[in-house]
């Protein structure tokens, strides 16, 4: 969340949530400067080759990528979020793919709808529905790629009816 942290924190449903995002943020900082690394840079080569050219610029796609639901709860790299709370929980955890989706399995996601620019073929540790907004990346990488959202893009569908397609889809995944 690196250089959006105010819209994270804006989305806290609680004073407690907000707290406890601040303290993650702050441990998360921390750890970067005891290796000596920059917080503030975009180290992915396909994130710059794509503009991103800052780390705030990642960060804010990843809040746009989170949509509007309030954050009820926020819990470190390894914890178990509590399943009675529902909604969003922020996971604190490097921003790598494969470690980040690690962390949300450990936090006890059953599966990770996982959006993607450039198109990645790693797989995660629990289903992972990798989903783009791009049609040439879809065409050019269907065996990468689960689900596309390009037609509302193109006009082709509804917002609506591109969710109930997705939400379809996690349900049968999640049916095994």
């Amino acid at each position: 969340v690196f250089g959006a942290e105010e819209a994270f924190l804006a989305k806290c449903e609680t004073a407690a949530v907000f707290e406890k995002m601040c303290e993650l943020d702050i441990e998360m900082r921390e750890h970067f400067r005891s290796y000596g690394q920059p917080i503030d840079e975009n180290k992915s080569p396909g994130n710059v080759a794509r503009g991103l050219t800052t780390q705030a610029d990642k960060s804010a796609g990843a809040n746009q990528k989170s949509g509007r639901a309030p954050i009820r709860q926020a819990v470190i790299y390894g914890d178990l979020a509590e399943p009675r709370l529902g909604g969003v929980c922020f996971v604190q955890s490097p921003g790598n793919d494969e470690v980040s989706s690690t962390a949300f399995a450990a936090a006890g996601a059953v599966v990770n709808i996982f959006t993607t620019g450039g198109g990645t073929s790693w797989g995660g540790c629990i289903p992972t529905i990798k989903l783009s907004s791009n049609k040439q990346l879809q065409e050019a990488k269907p065996g990468w790629i689960d689900f596309s959202t390009h037609g509302v893009l193109e006009d082709e569908t509804t917002i609506e009816d591109v969710a109930n397609e997705l939400l379809e889809l996690v349900i049968h995944i999640c049916n095994g």
